[in-house]
């Protein structure tokens, strides 16, 4: 998949002092400049002939928080495209349900038809074709999380620069959202309210 890290693996003989170590050092190949800023150490290493344990343990622990700072515990191509939040893994949907996005309608309404319709722009824009547009762990994410969202992700600072103010955090739980995401997708699907709105 576009955007995912892979591994290498690279193998260094030191000589330190009386120790002749096979190091195998996995190391996130996609962050070139890491790689390069590991493979100068090593190079140092050999011109310099730094013989001490203490140096070896200082490089390995370099290797390993470059290493961890590269991968960053996890890809962040899941926020960029899925947003801050926590919704952290694919959202299993299934078919739209009329019965649910017509619940999600009455919180729509409660929550966030002050700021948003699904047609027209007020504070916030149009939710009409979101759904169509951003993934739905996105769209739960955001309404979950929108100051996070607002001020560091893409998105969010692209929002926050064409709309006045930051979403503000309406409080409904993860349940609630999940009904409101129903009724976006059956509006974008059907271009119409669920019946009983």
């Amino acid at each position: 998949m576009s955007g995912w890290t892979f591994f290498s693996s690279t193998f260094f003989g030191f000589q330190l002092g009386r120790f002749n170590i096979e190091l195998t050092l996995f190391i996130c190949s996609s962050f070139f400049g890491f790689q390069l800023l590991c493979f100068i150490i090593l190079i140092s290493h050999y011109i310099y002939k730094m013989k001490t344990d203490t140096l070896f343990l200082l490089i390995a622990l370099l290797f390993i928080l470059l290493t961890i700072t590269a991968c960053g515990f996890g890809d962040d191509s899941w926020t960029a495209e899925h947003g801050y939040g926590p919704i952290t893994e694919p959202l299993e949907l299934g078919e739209i349900s009329e019965a649910k996005a017509l619940e999600g309608r009455k919180i729509f309404a409660t929550y966030c038809e002050a700021c948003h319709t699904m047609n027209a722009t007020i504070s916030g824009p149009a939710l009409g074709r979101t759904a169509s547009r951003r993934t739905p762990e996105f769209i739960v994410n955001y309404t979950l999380n929108p100051r996070e969202n607002s001020q560091n992700h893409p998105i969010g600072q692209e929002l926050s620069d064409q709309y006045p103010g930051i979403m503000a955090d309406t409080g409904i739980s993860a349940e609630q959202a999940l009904a409101v995401l129903e009724y976006m997708r059956f509006y974008s699907e059907y271009r119409e309210e669920p019946d009983g709105a």
